[in-house]
């Protein structure tokens, strides 16, 4: 049984063979990936439509948390532990990378006046990755 398997049917949710292929593809994702790059790594047969609803349906859940970049494109990730998406994104414009900045969370929330309480953070910062620039 596969982790997205077991992920969706810990929530009470139907784990469709759809599902469970989208989510273990981004479960396995170093990043954040676009629906191209998710249809392209997924070898059964599944229609792009159905990715489009699956990832709709993932992100409604909470399994997966999406970032849309300066460049329209619309990106997604896993979810650490089933959590609601509070963080900032990175993306590379050399490479097009776009990386979550998961501890720039902690210092977000900090910088907040007293009795303000953060419920989402859209952050997006572009700039050049490490491995672009050498």
């Amino acid at each position: 049984m596969s982790k997205a398997f077991e992920l969706i049917q810990a929530q009470a949710q139907t784990p469709t063979s759809a599902r469970v292929l989208v989510l273990d593809t981004l479960l396995n994702a170093p990043l954040p990936l676009s629906h191209p790059e998710i249809q392209k790594q997924i070898t059964e047969p599944i229609d792009r439509v159905t990715i489009y609803r699956v990832l709709d349906w993932l992100s409604a859940q909470g399994f997966v948390h999406s970032v849309i970049s300066p460049d329209k494109t619309r990106r997604f990730k896993a979810s650490a532990q089933h959590a609601q998406h509070q963080h900032a994104h990175f993306e590379c414009t050399v490479c097009g990378q776009v990386y979550c900045l998961d501890e720039a969370n902690d210092a977000i929330t900090q910088s907040l006046p007293k009795h303000f309480v953060a419920t989402a953070i859209h952050l997006n910062i572009s700039g050049i990755c490490a491995a672009c620039q050498h």
